[in-house]
């Protein structure tokens, strides 16, 4: 599974690095969070969705 973000719409909120800080970070002097991993296994699966969830802007997307 794929873990994208479509960057255009994401504003930057941060619930995906709360939720998930596996995935997700901040990096120094960035205002949107980086993708740390995308490649999501089967057992990372819940919490990817449930971070996928947490996007208010519904910027995030699991791909199988």
């Amino acid at each position: 599974m794929k873990l994208t973000v479509d960057w255009d719409i994401c504003q930057g909120h941060g619930r995906c690095v709360m939720v998930a800080p596996e995935f997700f970070d901040f990096k120094e002097g960035e205002d949107k969070p980086t993708v740390i991993v995308s490649d999501i296994s089967e057992a990372q699966k819940s919490l990817a969705q449930r971070a996928c969830r947490s996007c208010p802007e519904r910027a995030l997307l699991l791909q199988e």
